[in-house]
C-alpha cells in the first residue's frame, strides 16, 4: 500500500474518530498515528487501523479476533501488545468505533501517566 494511500486512510480514520475528541494525524515509522491532546492512542499501518489496549480492553479485541501489531525485522517477528487491530464489526460503526476510540485514549493516557510517574520518581531519587 503507497504512502498516499496510507495517508488518506488515517484521515479517515481520524475523521470518523473527531466524535471522541480532536485528532490529528503524524507521520508514525511506515504509517500514521492518531493523537489527541499529544497523546498518540491508535495508528494506521498498511491501511489498517489498530488501536490503544490496556489490561481492562485488551480482551474486548481478543474476543473478536482481533491481533496485536506485529512487523518483522531481519532477524525476528516482533509483537507489540500495546495496539490491537480494530476488529471489522467495530470499525464500520461508527457509534462504537467512537467508543473503542475512547477507552482507547483512555488507556493511552493511563500509559502515558504511568511513564511521567515513572520518570519523576527516577529523578527525584
Amino acid at each position: 500500500m503507497s504512502k498516499t494511500v496510507t495517508f488518506e486512510r488515517a484521515l479517515e480514520c481520524a475523521q470518523r474518530l473527531r466524535p471522541a475528541g480532536c485528532v490529528e494525524v503524524r507521520r508514525f515509522f511506515g504509517g500514521h498515528g492518531l493523537y489527541c491532546e499529544g497523546v498518540q492512542f491508535g495508528m494506521v499501518m498498511k491501511g489498517s487501523l489498530y488501536l490503544r489496549v490496556d489490561d481492562d480492553s485488551r480482551s474486548d479485541y481478543e474476543q473478536y479476533g482481533a491481533q496485536p501489531f506485529g512487523y518483522s525485522t531481519r532477524t525476528k517477528a516482533v509483537t507489540v501488545t500495546g495496539y490491537y487491530t480494530v476488529p471489522d464489526e467495530i470499525f464500520e460503526d461508527d457509534e462504537r468505533l467512537g467508543l473503542w476510540a475512547g477507552r482507547a485514549l483512555h488507556a493511552a493516557r493511563n500509559k502515558f501517566a504511568s511513564r511521567a510517574r515513572c520518570s519523576r520518581g527516577a529523578a527525584d531519587a
